[in-house]
């Protein structure tokens, strides 16, 4: 598979406005002092391969755009070829119109001089308009895709490294739901918030706890510095991180509604914390840049929670959930070493609360837009007979730190870094995964040794529950 390099190189200054896209073809805009750093003549050039890229990540809308953009790229050619010999008359007859001693010649010279000027507004209004149209397109394009990447749908996912052990659960296996009784409340939360939101209360609101507090220490001890970010951001940075919906109408973002101050860019709620971690690189310039970590802990909202069935039941896909997120600024040299580490942690993380995982390199269509590598955790899920996703790693290059802004100056080289997430701790899948693997006959649920510290427990539901809020 071809790799597409980097698309973001020559900045282009628009309005005050900010086109942003998801992965429909309809331009949107809003307030912004946001310009992305986009290079039209690479994807000029290399039209073939990024149009191939687009196909192999399902994105066929997009990959529609490709004539376009030549077209307006060749079009755009000629109106500055246009444009030159303008602007060249112009100026030889403003150095004339200082020269010229004689008033009558030198009005003249100055009718002469309005008229280009109003033939160069038209052509520079043109070149414009046309440069808008090519901006518009070009944002639209996916990251470049790492050659390791399969191509195709979730079905060609390969697994690269299993965690742990299948567990052997006899028939009597409960599901989360059943294990936690009412302490898990999705009845009381759809009456007062609606489907897919959830009361956690009890010891399942202690283990939520405790597996925060132990993702944030194991990453720690791994040389992450602890963030705690908003959970409300500019809807043009989010967009700018690459948080693209997979729907025409964003219904996967919260968005804020009625806001005063009207001409100022509107706010949504985030995804995940990836969106607020990486925006604290906005404009930002790293000095003598290896790396820098961060790991984040924040309340995540999707309006899109999935349908009901087996494969959703309980916590699995919530619209409201808690996430530890790790993010990483780096050399460009150093991300390739940086999704290893990521990788490494999650897979110690999960062995050390006794999980059977596998690792799964994504293929295309399941990377997103920023992505130019990603990786998959899952674990086994009893109630699901099946693995689900617990964790994710993505190495996104260039890609957010082109539109952000987010460069680095080191003594011997200079440029945009490379971003890379992933998921320290998915708090509800995580939840699923420990209860339903760690129970016992009895319904008790055995804690992974690494937990018992912050539970001051070894087991769950042994006693009789406190009955205050069921």
């Amino acid at each position: 598979m071809k790799t597409v390099q980097s698309i973001f190189r020559q900045p282009i200054c628009l309005s005050n406005k900010l086109c942003f896209r998801s992965y429909s073809t309809k331009l949107q805009e809003a307030p912004s002092s946001w310009k992305a750093m986009l290079n039209i003549k690479y994807v000029y050039e290399h039209a073939g391969e990024i149009h191939q890229n687009c196909i192999d990540r399902n994105m066929h809308k997009v990959a529609e755009t490709l004539p376009k953009i030549k077209n307006l790229y060749e079009e755009l050619n000629i109106v500055r070829n246009r444009l030159a010999p303008q602007v060249r008359e112009k100026n030889r007859i403003t150095k004339s119109i200082k020269s010229s001693k004689d008033m009558q010649h030198r009005n003249s010279l100055v009718t002469e001089a309005k008229n280009i000027k109003t033939e160069i507004d038209s052509t520079e209004k043109i070149a414009s308009d046309i440069q808008k149209k090519l901006y518009h397109y070009c944002l639209s394009l996916p990251n470049s895709t790492l050659p390791s990447v399969p191509i195709g749908s979730e079905d060609n996912a390969i697994c690269v490294a299993t965690i742990g052990e299948e567990k052997k659960l006899n028939n009597c296996t409960k599901d989360h739901l059943e294990l936690s009784g009412n302490d898990i409340d999705l009845l009381s939360a759809s009456e007062t918030s609606g489907h897919a939101f959830c009361y956690v209360k009890g010891e399942v609101a202690e283990l939520e706890m405790a597996l925060i507090n132990y993702a944030i220490d194991f990453s720690k001890l791994r040389g992450w510095s602890l963030v705690i970010p908003p959970t409300v951001v500019r809807t043009d940075v989010a967009l700018a991180c690459g948080f693209q919906p997979r729907d025409e109408q964003g219904e996967q973002i919260y968005q804020l509604e009625d806001q005063k101050e009207s001409s100022s860019p509107k706010q949504c709620l985030i995804g995940t914390a990836e969106i607020s971690l990486a925006s604290l690189g906005y404009k930002q310039t790293f000095h003598d840049l290896k790396e820098k970590r961060v790991v984040g802990v924040s309340r995540s909202y999707r309006r899109e929670a999935g349908a009901r069935g087996r494969d959703t039941k309980g916590l699995y896909r919530l619209h409201e959930f808690t996430k530890v997120e790790l993010f990483a600024w780096t050399h460009p040299s150093q991300s390739s070493r940086v999704f290893e580490d990521i990788v490494k942690l999650q897979t110690d993380f999960a062995q050390s609360l006794g999980l059977s995982a596998r690792v799964l390199n994504m293929p295309t269509q399941e990377l997103g837009a920023p992505a130019a590598q990603k990786y998959d955790i899952e674990a086994w899920m009893p109630s699901r007979a099946n693995f689900g996703e617990i964790s994710s790693t993505s190495n996104c290059l260039d890609y957010q730190s082109r539109r952000l802004l987010t460069r680095y100056k080191n003594p011997n080289d200079t440029g945009f870094v490379h971003t890379l997430n992933g998921t320290a701790a998915a708090i509800p899948r995580l939840i699923i995964a420990l209860l339903e693997n760690h129970q016992q006959l009895d319904g008790t649920v055995v804690l992974p040794q690494c937990l018992v510290p912050y539970l001051k427990k070894e087991r769950l539901f042994v006693k009789t529950k406190n009955t205050c809020f069921r």
